[in-house]
Formats: C-alpha cells, sequence, structure tokens
C-alpha cells in the first residue's frame, strides 16, 4: 500500500506513502530489507520532485533509513 501511494500522481498521496515507509522503517526492518534496493531507487527519485513538501519527506525518510539499519 505504501508503494502504491509512493507511486501515485497526488503529492499528498505521495507524502502519506513516505509516512507510511517511516513507520515500516522502524517497527518492521525485515519487510524493508526484503525490497531494499527497490525502495531506495524510488526514494532518490521523489528527493528530485518539484513539489517542495515531498522532497523534503523523501530525504527525511532517507535520513531515518540510514539511520535505522546502517550503511
Amino acid at each position: 500500500m505504501a508503494r502504491q501511494d509512493l507511486n501515485s500522481k497526488d503529492w499528498q498521496s505521495e507524502v502519506e506513502g513516505l509516512e507510511a515507509i517511516v513507520r515500516l522503517i522502524i517497527y518492521h526492518q525485515d519487510i524493508i530489507l526484503s525490497d531494499i534496493e527497490s525502495l531506495v531507487g524510488s526514494l532518490v527519485h521523489e528527493c528530485k520532485n518539484l513539489r517542495s513538501q515531498v522532497t523534503r519527506a523523501a530525504l527525511q525518510t532517507l535520513v531515518i533509513l540510514f539511520w535505522a539499519l546502517g550503511k
């Protein structure tokens, strides 16, 4: 569901998807680790979004990802 929100055309849905990914990073790291390469690619793509709220949320999500999982 978070992946669908992340791939949405609506910027508010994208931000909600990023928030869901943060919750998964914190509480269900096993789910994140199973698809980490695709997730990082999606996050990097969202960092280039023209909507500043989406870009900020994507950067914050990457920070939390590296904080929680390390390099």
